[in-house]
């Protein structure tokens, strides 16, 4: 055995015998987090090199590689893989190819660059022989379902949009061709790593996206693009679909996904998180965003507005929309949800929603509701005023219909408050007249909003011109002036 052999096996029980029987520095210390993000195990070091073999969660970890230990589906601890070992010491990424069953690994050459193998049964003998991609460095291999495109990252510099890019190559006569870069559609100023691929989907991370802040976030982009324009369908060359960015659950503000892969057979998710480790997510990843701007009457645009997605009586999402009005809502698909719209002592407001799938092929469905929102303030008076015209006519105006509109949405909205009305009138000289006909407006008044209100809200109307000479200024003035509690 030569010598660094030798100590490739010493490290590699040295390790082992701390998992054991030592316990490890706290700062040394990564814990593994389920969805729930409750501890699972604890790793000697932060993991890399995530990959599912088979069955499998295998990663790096000081060095090693080592394969998780399950008990009822639930990670308790690993293990070293002595069978990578045995067909590597120094890899640092192992796949499976779907088609031959070939194994691909990555371990770095003589320079310290990741370079690409692949170990095939050649009779009894098993051979590993070198991929050459016309010398570039391979990190993180992945495959479509047919074995016909490989995706992988590598930071050739030269010929990059930013650091780290994706790229592919198609397996052609039993060779694999010269990669081509995914393009700067799929590719960003920063960092893009980490892909793999599952059914249509190649799912990958960033930090050079505007959304992501510099932080790796996860991605997803359809690896054959399909495009929908009218009634024709047509096929897109690979890394001609849009991005997008995967829903919350998964990506946060602090994402940090150092290394991910997905598990098709589990189901499930994994991810490498800076400040918890390894990460799990169980869910559904196809959805759809719900995102708009919210504005006023005027316009302007309205901050802070509370965006809740209801499912039935639970709140399955909420946003608050920024200082440009802007929010973003991730939701499964296929469901109908109502839509609260609701700003502190202002309004709240209900839509329904019912998600589909995305007829463009998108893993990530899209519906825009930019909500001009009637807000009315709660605990100061305001005022309508000519709600009834210039004559002495008791029925609403067709402008006072459209003004009460608002007042009327909100209060439904709202059944819980108590409005308190004042009505007054100033259309003649005759204060007793004034007052008369403030009356019979005040009753009509009382019963058009009682008609369209639930019996919940509770109305106080008051005459202000009732016993009042004030009314008597003919200024021809109607005023409604209303306090919401």
């Amino acid at each position: 055995m030569k010598e660094g052999s030798k100590y490739r096996w010493w490290r590699l029980a040295t390790v082992v015998a701390l998992m054991l029987y030592a316990p490890l520095p706290a700062a040394a210390q990564t814990t593994v987090f389920a969805s729930r993000e409750q501890p699972l195990a604890v790793l000697p070091a932060l993991p890399q090199g995530l990959s599912v073999l088979d069955s499998d969660l295998c990663l790096q970890a000081s060095g090693v590689r080592m394969k998780a230990q399950l008990c009822g589906g639930e990670i308790v601890g690993f293990v070293p893989d002595t069978d990578a070992v045995k067909l590597d010491e120094d890899i640092n990424y192992i796949v499976r190819h779907p088609v031959t069953g070939d194994l691909y690994f990555t371990r770095p050459d003589r320079k310290g660059r990741s370079t690409l193998f692949f170990s095939h049964a050649d009779g009894k003998k098993v051979k590993t022989k070198r991929v050459k991609l016309n010398d570039i460095e391979v990190e993180h291999p992945t495959f479509s379902a047919d074995g016909k495109v490989m995706v992988f990252a590598s930071v050739e510099r030269r010929r990059s949009y930013g650091g780290y890019d994706l790229w592919y190559s198609l397996l052609q006569d039993g060779e694999w061709s010269a990669p081509v870069n995914l393009g700067n559609r799929v590719n960003s100023p920063g960092d893009d790593v980490t892909p793999c691929i599952v059914g249509d989907y190649l799912f990958f991370s960033s930090n050079g996206r505007e959304e992501s802040r510099h932080h790796l976030n996860i991605y997803a982009t359809r690896l054959i693009a399909r495009q929908v324009s009218g009634d024709t369908v047509g096929m897109l060359q690979i890394g001609r679909s849009r991005v997008q960015q995967l829903p919350q659950g998964i990506n946060s503000a602090v994402s940090d996904c150092y290394d991910f892969v997905i598990d098709t057979v589990g189901h499930c998710c994994w991810w490498v998180n800076s400040s918890s480790g390894l990460r799990c997510y169980r869910g559904v990843l196809d959805a759809v965003t719900l995102w708009g701007h919210t504005y006023d009457l005027r316009g302007k645009a309205l901050s802070a507005v509370r965006v809740t997605a209801y499912d039935g009586d639970r709140a399955v999402a909420m946003a608050s929309s920024d200082v440009n009005g802007f929010y973003r809502l991730t939701l499964p698909v296929g469901r109908t949800y109502s839509i609260e719209y609701a700003l502190s002592n202002c309004f709240t407001q209900r839509y329904e929603l019912k998600t589909k799938t995305d007829e463009a092929g998108n893993l990530i469905g899209e519906h825009q509701y930019d909500r001009v929102l009637d807000g009315l303030p709660v605990g100061r008076q305001f005022q309508y005023t000519d709600l009834f015209g210039p004559d002495a006519v008791v029925d609403l105006s067709a402008h006072g219909v459209e003004v009460l509109q608002p007042l009327i949405t909100f209060l439904t909205d709202n059944p819980g408050l108590k409005a308190d009305m004042t009505l007054s009138c100033d259309l003649t000289a005759d204060a007793e007249f004034n007052a008369l006909l403030t009356e019979q407006r005040m009753q009509r008044l009382s019963q058009y909003l009682k008609e369209r209100l639930p019996a919940a809200v509770r109305l106080t109307l008051t005459n202000a011109c009732q016993g009042r000479e004030g009314c008597s200024t003919a200024t021809g003035e109607s005023r409604l002036t209303i306090l919401l509690r």
